[in-house]
């Protein structure tokens, strides 16, 4: 018996947004350390450019860093 793969959801963009206006966050975790990071933050633009940022850190992070991660590196 086969498994059925659920269907990926399409994001809708806007034709006039900004880039990075619509975004996604997600975290790739346990990573083989580098540097001291074990982590990556990526943040994808689902509007215009459909960019991708990566950002290293660790798996201890919280909400509040990575809103700083964010402001730091995008806004």
């Amino acid at each position: 018996m086969h498994k059925l793969k659920t269907p990926l959801f399409r994001i809708p963009s806007d034709p006039e947004a900004k880039p990075f206006l619509h975004i996604a966050m997600d975290l790739i975790m346990e990573l083989p350390n580098s540097k001291g990071y074990d982590t990556i933050l990526i943040i994808i633009d689902h509007g215009c450019s459909q960019g991708t940022i990566f950002l290293p850190c660790t798996t201890t992070i919280t909400g509040p860093q990575i809103t700083k991660l964010y402001l730091n590196n995008l806004y």
